[in-house]
């Protein structure tokens, strides 16, 4: 397959050479599986990460659209964590105070199982509309919040001239082939200008800068920085952009609003992220190194090891290891209990499965929640080793 040669964002073709390419990962990392067989037998995909010059964006210049289908069962949820419920409320209470949201209208795409757009509507009695193809809900089962409405399909194929007050996007626009485009169509979708938006991405700084090697997953098309999501908002045709790193430096959260974009050309620290991209090769190998032979050394102490967190970090990080010896990969979502992760077939279980199981080792592979892995194995009266990857 061809790599794309232009930037996604803004269309220029001045690009470095591949930073990482990783082969033969999982081409749908949260496509999880009901039988082990089911899962090891998934589709794999090429990652070739490169970085525009121009305006600071990185994207998987090898991503192939074809093999991911968001659909029921695309499982993504982080609302399992009681770190992550209290950032979800944080973020509620800024946006109806930030745009009085009070018996208006909110519009969600990528909405996911609609939790959070469901707690904007009920916090600020508000209406709701939330796309999403992966929806496998039952709007039955929320008689509690009251004007939600769930569209099962992309939002290109969605509503024109919406009446929205605030439109919002989380975790979904590093989903999207042509960003461009996408923003482009929100922008032309909604009938007046001034409206505020909210989207938010993962932060590629956390990457680059923090080490935070195992959220590059083929999924992900884009991996945006702060200056390369306000170049694609100003782009895109959107005004008063702000961005801002947030949960502890993973996310990015941009506010803006609809109408004409004040675009300025400007200088945008590109020097900033070239130093960061040219030794980040070594620093990402040198931790995959790292890693292999630290499972090397539990696997000849014959230690029971278990990975904390079955989303793309914990995927990402069993598949690029290739790791055979662990068994079984912890997560707090109920929904993801007993499958199978692609790739490597390790089993999700519950926190209460350790009870049983008793591991030697866990490896938390997302820091924000440490303490909290910690409180779960204390309240189980297990006292494992803990390491932080």
């Amino acid at each position: 397959m061809q790599g794309r040669s232009i930037c996604p964002v803004c269309g220029s073709r001045r690009l470095s050479p591949p930073v990482v390419r990783l082969e033969t990962i999982p081409a749908f990392c949260m496509a999880l599986s009901e039988t082990k067989s089911e899962a090891v037998s998934q589709p794999t995909a090429t990652l070739s990460l490169r970085l525009c010059s121009q305006c600071g964006h990185l994207f998987n210049a090898n991503f192939d659209h074809e093999l991911v289908n968001y659909r029921p069962g695309y499982e993504n949820s982080l609302r399992g964590s009681e770190h992550f419920r209290e950032y979800d409320a944080k973020i509620v209470e800024e946006l109806i105070e930030e745009n009085d949201l009070r018996g208006r209208t909110v519009v969600e795409i990528g909405c996911g199982g609609s939790e959070f757009l469901r707690i904007l509507c009920r916090s600020g009695h508000n209406r709701g509309i939330g796309f999403d193809p992966s929806y496998s809900g039952d709007e039955s089962e929320n008689p509690e919040t009251e004007g939600v409405r769930i569209i099962r399909e992309r939002f290109e194929s969605g509503l024109r001239d919406l009446e929205v007050d605030l439109l919002c996007s989380r975790q979904t626009l590093e989903h999207i082939e042509d960003p461009q485009d996408f923003l482009r169509n929100i922008r032309n979708s909604i009938s007046r200008p001034g409206v505020a938006v909210f989207f938010e991405v993962p932060n590629a700084l956390y990457t680059l800068r923090d080490g935070g090697i195992w959220d590059l997953i083929h999924e992900h098309c884009s991996y945006f920085t702060p200056q390369s999501l306000k170049k694609a908002l100003e782009l895109g045709g959107y005004h008063s952009i702000e961005v801002s790193e947030t949960f502890e430096g993973q996310f990015l959260a941009a506010r803006a609003k609809t109408g004409y974009s004040d675009f300025r050309e400007e200088a945008l620290g590109i020097d900033y992220l070239e130093r960061l991209i040219a030794d980040f090769p070594d620093r990402y190998w040198a931790t995959v190194e790292h890693w292999n032979l630290k499972l090397k050394d539990f696997d000849r102490q014959k230690q029971k090891v278990v990975v904390w967190g079955g989303g793309a970090k914990g995927i990402t990080f069993l598949n690029v290891l290739r790791s055979q010896s662990i068994e079984f990969i912890v997560d707090v979502n109920p929904l993801k209990s007993s499958k199978y992760i692609p790739g490597t077939g390790q089993q999700i279980m519950p926190p209460e499965f350790m009870k049983e199981y008793r591991p030697d080792v866990v490896i938390g592979v997302n820091p924000n929640y440490h303490e909290e892995i910690i409180r779960h194995m204390s309240a189980l009266e297990l006292d494992p080793e803990f390491v932080w990857a």
